[in-house]
């Protein structure tokens, strides 16, 4: 994935991320977890079903939040705690 590395969107993403996880027996519920740079806090969004045991999320490309160069993480939380069910430690890699 790319990122702009002047201007306006210094250190944005220049396009939208999407994450998919494949999941076996029930689940419901379930939420993406992933750390821009610039933000003290994760963001936390909902998964949405896709298919049977498909879970997808968008990361949009937006100037508020920057990302550094490298691989990112993300976490997969059930709706109830943010104790991941499942972390990726190199989901997707940024560079300019």
């Amino acid at each position: 994935v790319l990122r702009y590395s002047s201007g306006p969107l210094n250190k944005s993403l220049i396009h939208s991320v999407v994450i998919t996880a494949q999941t076996t027996g029930v689940c419901l519920n379930l939420r993406l977890q992933y750390f821009p740079k610039n933000i003290k806090a994760s963001v936390i969004e909902d998964l949405a079903q896709a298919s049977t045991g498909v879970w997808q999320a968008t990361i949009e490309a937006q100037a508020s939040e920057e990302w550094g160069d490298g691989v990112q993480k993300v976490s997969i939380l059930p709706a109830s705690t943010t104790t991941p069910l499942a972390t990726n430690n190199s989901a997707f890699s940024v560079t300019t």
